[in-house]
């Protein structure tokens, strides 16, 4: 997401996400094998946004993004969300770029029995710069609405 989050959040930023994990996933000494945790499994698909040496920043993220990427940032966030409930609450949705819509759409269908609340604030898919994803997101006939 382009936007910084509030403090003491995380977000996937563009640098080594590594640096913005939240303080209570760590333990004393062991930064390296509580990330080692985190990217465990289907979440190593991941890696590249979480270690420095593989981030190549840019307009577009990391060089590579892929379906695989997706199901990795979906597994890092449910490794997250196991060691303790999340919250990801994005403001404007509408003006994220496509890579963070297609992460967004990717998330939301599969968070069912997962200790996390997907909070998502939004205008109309017409005042998006990409209105087709958008759409796609608020398609679902489960999500729950609050409208002003």
């Amino acid at each position: 997401m382009r936007h910084a989050a509030a403090a003491g959040s995380w977000c996937l930023p563009r640098q080594p996400a590594a640096e913005h994990l939240p303080a209570s996933t760590a333990r004393p000494g062991s930064g390296r094998a509580v990330i080692a945790d985190l990217i465990a499994g289907a979440a190593a698909l991941a890696r590249p946004l979480v270690e420095e040496s593989q981030f190549a920043p840019g307009p577009e993220g990391p060089a590579g993004a892929s379906f695989a990427m997706l199901h990795g940032l979906y597994w890092l966030l449910a490794n997250l969300a196991f060691r303790q409930p999340m919250l990801v609450a994005v403001d404007d949705l509408h003006w994220a770029d496509e890579a963070s819509l297609r992460w967004i759409a990717y998330l939301a269908p599969r968070i069912d029995g997962l200790p996390l609340l997907l909070a998502l604030a939004t205008r109309p898919p017409e005042q998006s710069p990409e209105p087709g994803v958008l759409a796609q997101i608020l398609s679902d006939p489960t999500d729950v609405r609050h409208r002003p």
